[in-house]
């Protein structure tokens, strides 16, 4: 597939980039991110050969083990020139039980592997709108714009991330939010990002208090799902098991995706 391999070469550029301490160049990722830690494209989890997409902003904060080789010899990072080798590794240190990463990490793992296989896909794929950690981001938008203004690797990976997520049938995120107001800059960020008009996104309940507190905003377009969870008050997947009306939220997530024909 022509998108899978250009979203592939730019992520292998911005890795080398990095590897060989090269880029990236511009004062505002220098400004923004933390660029001694390795950029993370992407991760898989299981089986991608038809893999849930879950769409992300950045890598949060970097840790020691994510330094590059010539700081943390004998790391992930060691002996491995292509990013595909180095996302394996981390995607396989990410899963151990005692790996160092935060509780939010292994519960988000944990939950896109569950929803991946309610859907019917084989695995997991989590896709990074912008490669580089970073401690915090909290203007998310405004540095995407001020990346796309001043950093020509950036333009290019964006270039070719947004024909890649346009070509598979299942992309999904997650948000903070109200479902039912459909509205907030985290919101409309993340349905950008994905492609999902919230105006016209049907919503699949998935926790109710006094109002709907966790749902699936969603919609389908010639057999492709876009999708956002949006959760009151946490921006986090929906947990396993059953809410508080007694149905189980794996089942409705299933219950779906044959409704619009991604499993049988």
């Amino acid at each position: 597939m022509t998108e899978e391999r250009d979203y592939l070469h730019v992520s292998q550029t911005i890795f080398e980039d990095w590897l060989h301490q090269r880029g990236p160049r511009s004062a505002v990722a220098r400004e923004l991110f933390s660029l001694e830690h390795a950029p993370e494209p992407f991760l898989s989890f299981g089986d991608d050969t038809a893999p849930a997409i879950f769409v992300t902003t950045n890598p949060g904060r970097g840790f020691d083990y994510q330094r590059h080789p010539s700081v943390q010899p004998g790391g992930l990072f060691e002996g491995v020139e292509r990013y595909a080798d180095a996302a394996a590794r981390l995607s396989r240190f990410y899963e151990q039980p005692k790996a160092d990463i935060s509780v939010a990490a292994r519960s988000n793992i944990s939950a896109m592997k569950r929803i991946a296989r309610s859907f019917g896909a084989s695995g997991v794929r989590q896709i990074e709108m912008i490669p580089w950690h970073s401690v915090s981001l909290p203007n998310k938008s405004g540095a995407t714009a001020r990346l796309l203004a001043a950093e020509p690797s950036y333009v290019a990976y964006r270039r070719a991330l947004d024909r890649l997520l346009r070509s598979y049938p299942l992309v999904l995120s997650w948000s903070a939010g109200i479902p039912g107001k459909r509205g907030g800059s985290g919101m409309e960020m993340k349905a950008e990002q994905i492609g999902l008009n919230l105006k016209t996104a049907e919503m699949l309940i998935l926790e109710r208090r006094t109002d709907v507190s966790q749902a699936l905003l969603w919609h389908t377009h010639e057999g492709r799902l876009r999708g956002l969870f949006v959760t009151q008050g946490a921006a986090s997947l929906p947990s396993a098991g059953v809410n508080r009306a007694g149905e189980d939220k794996s089942a409705l997530l299933g219950a779906l995706a044959r409704r619009v024909g991604l499993v049988a």
